[in-house]
């Protein structure tokens, strides 16, 4: 749901498989879709100069944030804005 959303924002969205998640690239990477511990969904991503707030929390890594999802239904419009955010910002 995630990548395809993603995928949906533009024609120039590419998918790059890693060993334990799937990049989503466009000038630069925006994004990251993996598991997380729990048996979540971890949503990173690229969003330099956003304040963390509530779900939106601090990344590690490649990402500056990230998003855990645990249940399909909490992949909502406030977690697709910040995906299209930082699509716009790739």
């Amino acid at each position: 749901q995630v990548i395809a959303t993603a995928t949906g924002f533009g024609g120039d969205v590419q998918l790059a498989p890693k060993q334990s998640y799937v990049s989503l690239r466009r000038a630069k990477q925006f994004a990251t879709v993996g598991p997380a511990s729990g048996g979540r969904l971890e949503v990173g991503l690229n969003l330099k100069d956003v304040a963390t707030s509530g779900r939106l929390e601090a990344g590690s890594g490649m990402c500056t944030h990230r998003v855990r999802l645990s249940d399909p239904a909490e992949f909502d419009d406030e977690v697709i804005g910040w995906l299209h955010e930082a699509y716009d910002r790739a």
